[in-house]
């Protein structure tokens, strides 16, 4: 039997000011049969390709809250599922997020139609609590949330693989109890304080 581990990998630690050197919000950690994205800011898609990962090897994906520099590359994603020109999709995705997401989303279906609509055997969405702590189980690995100090649907996420390795990502976020609570004993901890002059 193979021996699982949990990998991390930092695509993109910016923020909305274009840089060269870093690309916008986005983790991907693979666990497993698992290859999951945290946040899919602009510049996402190139920085998978650089990690030697396709979109459609993508099992699911974590959004922390809407602002564009976390979620700038969602409809890019989902139409390049959708007109793969290549390797096509065969294994479904999740998109799990706060609440408040199911309008977000059909405000980008008013726009973008259905260039971004996968169909239903391989695309879902999983609402969470943003009003306290929640979770979900998926192959052995248990993702953990809980709200933060942002916007109305800002999550944190603690993700214990099958191998034990917890990981905790948040956004952007200011001092948050609830974030320090998710944080405790975990192997890894990335964090966006809101410190910066444009926020």
């Amino acid at each position: 039997m193979a021996t699982v581990t949990t990998t991390v990998t930092i695509l993109g630690s910016g923020t909305c000011v274009p840089s060269l050197t870093r690309s916008a919000c986005a983790v991907l950690v693979e666990s497993g049969e698992e290859k999951i994205l945290f946040d899919v800011g602009p510049g996402t898609m190139r920085r998978l390709l650089e990690a030697g990962v396709t979109i459609s090897e993508i099992t699911r994906i974590f959004l922390s809250h809407f602002h564009p520099d976390h979620v700038g590359e969602l409809v890019s994603f989902l139409f390049s599922n959708k007109y793969p020109g290549g390797k096509r999709r065969t294994r479904p995705l999740t998109l799990v997020a706060g609440k408040g997401f199911l309008s977000f989303w059909e405000g980008l279906k008013t726009v973008f139609g259905e260039w971004i609509v996968l169909p239903p055997e391989i695309f879902e969405f999983k609402i969470l609590d943003t009003t306290g702590p929640d979770m979900i189980w998926f192959n052995n690995i248990r993702v953990d949330s809980a709200p933060v100090v942002h916007r109305p649907e800002s999550l944190a996420y603690r993700l214990t693989g099958a191998d034990g390795k917890s990981v905790v990502y948040s956004g952007d976020t200011d001092e948050s109890d609830a974030l320090v609570t998710l944080s405790k004993g975990t192997d890894l901890l990335i964090c966006k304080r809101l410190d910066h002059p444009l926020f």
